[in-house]
């Protein structure tokens, strides 16, 4: 398959998340391990957020700790042997994880041109993409992201160091997974679920869920359709990078979340800003937004929508502190390229450039053989293979330390997911499947009949008028009665 072929299957074709492996083993990234990054940023200080092991319930952004540290202290603090004033002293290893999240790699690496440039998407079709659209995730083993999915574009993640668990879900389980707009942040719907350990009690319909399990190890790239649901793991001190792709959809998105952001910002205006509960249902990376700057972002969106241009909320304020977690805003965000945001410019044409078909030796062949209906759902898999070639690898490995054996043209059964026996180069395209295991353990669930009614809460009302279902009836109102064709 051509780059082109595959910019063209992963923007308009793939309806399923699969890896795409031994395909980035050229790029200078590859390389990167904690200790060649310290080497290059000696004294460059990150922002991490500090977690507890043992949470029982979601740990919320808004209720996690904070510190300013470099590499060399983080990877000091990993090891159990701070130096005199590292600020992740005060945190024990056996009961913190530490994370440096959603960093965007050209603030955080804006001196340093040779690492942005050693992020390389024109693997993958996507000519001029690099660092600085991209971002940089380093953390230790336990660490993760609260289940999720992004409402803007799709998503390639690039694993460079140690193993990351995904756990990916079909936006057909939104019901299973108790969607939450609370705490707020625009571009990201939260589960209520705790996915490490789900309480059946008080998240019954999680039993319908169908996950999607896979274990990326270095080197390997992980393509996230749009709108699905994924909770993400550090198993080792891991290194990953990532890049959110435009999509022509994007535009009715953003109304979703103009509108999202009218209803969450108008209710906490009447909070005072001491009041403590408008810290816990804003995300830390979201800044609260006026009610005239709303519906200005409503107007500007519906505008684009008739005229098919893109927009961004975020074009009218800027946060003075480094928001890296912003980055999926920013990103989509034409304002940034020079754009006036009413301007007309369709968001595939940052990427449309033509690629010499013959620089991409990979060959990928869609399986449509075995199909079976699961909860009235058709879904494509793979037939399951038996040969397991790989243990897991410790998260001391990089891309390069992969064994040979493990890229070899063969067939293969691997952790979770299948191995594709479609071969050309030594390079693999793999498919995931769901995971079996939880589907088939019902009898693991507990009995959850005759519950009793949670007691209703400010956040349970402002939750359902937040929920997407109810704003995309909303939205679907408006764009009629505005006689915008959608």
């Amino acid at each position: 398959m051509s780059r082109e072929k595959l910019k063209e299957y992963i923007l308009n074709k793939a309806e399923y998340p699969f890896v795409l492996r031994g395909m980035i083993d050229t790029w200078p990234a590859a390389k990167w391990t904690p200790y060649t990054l310290s080497d290059q940023l000696p004294e460059q200080e990150i922002r991490f957020r500090l977690g507890k092991k043992s949470e029982e319930d979601v740990q919320w952004e808004t209720g996690c700790l904070y510190e300013n540290a470099t590499i060399p202290q983080f990877i000091e603090w990993s090891h159990g042997k701070c130096s005199h004033g590292n600020p992740l002293a005060p945190y024990s290893t056996v009961k913190y994880w530490c994370y440096a999240d959603y960093k965007y790699m050209v603030k955080l690496f804006a001196e340093k041109c040779d690492i942005l440039e050693a992020i390389q998407w024109e693997t993958f079709g996507f000519p001029g993409r690099q660092g600085d659209d991209s971002t940089f995730w380093l953390g230790s083993q336990g660490s993760y992201t609260v289940c999720h999915y992004d409402t803007y574009g799709c998503n390639l993640v690039a694993q460079l160091y140690g193993r990351k668990q995904w756990l990916l879900f079909s936006p057909a389980d939104m019901k299973a997974l108790y969607p939450t707009r609370i705490p707020y942040e625009e571009s990201s719907v939260f589960s209520e679920v705790n996915i490490d350990l789900p309480d059946l009690c008080r998240h019954p319909r999680y039993k319908e869920a169908v996950p999607y399990r896979v274990i990326l190890e270095p080197g390997d790239v992980l393509f996230v359709p749009r709108q699905w649901w994924h909770f993400v793991k550090s198993l080792d001190t891991t290194i990953s990078v990532n890049t959110w792709i435009e999509l022509d959809c994007d535009n009715e998105s953003r109304l979703h979340e103009a509108m999202t952001r009218l209803l969450a910002c108008t209710v906490m205006s009447e909070m005072s800003e001491s009041d403590s509960i408008q810290k816990i249902w804003l995300n830390p990376t979201e800044v609260a937004t006026s009610f005239s700057q709303n519906m200005t972002y409503i107007k500007q969106v519906l505008t684009c929508i008739n005229t098919d241009c893109t927009t961004s909320m975020t074009a009218s304020y800027q946060d003075p502190e480094d928001r890296s977690s912003d980055v999926k805003r920013q990103k989509l965000d034409t304002v940034r390229d020079g754009l006036s945001a009413a301007k007309s410019c369709k968001l595939t044409d940052r990427i449309a450039s033509p690629v010499d078909p013959t620089v991409l030796h990979h060959k990928y062949k869609q399986s449509l053989s075995n199909r079976i209906t699961l909860d009235g759902r058709k879904k494509e898999y793979c037939s399951t293979l038996d040969k397991s070639v790989v243990s897991p690898l410790p998260g001391s490995h990089s891309v390069s330390d992969r064994s040979p054996s493990f890229i070899a043209g063969e067939s293969s059964m691997c952790n979770d997911y299948t191995i594709v026996s479609d071969q050309f180069d030594k390079k693999h395209i793999i498919r995931i499947e769901p995971d079996v295991r939880q589907m088939t353990a019902d009898n693991t669930w507990p009995d959850v009949h005759n519950q009793k009614m949670e007691e209703i809460t400010d956040e349970n009302i402002i939750n359902s008028i937040l929920h997407p279902d109810v704003i995309n009836v909303i939205c679907n109102n408006l764009l009629t009665s505005c006689k915008i064709k959608h």
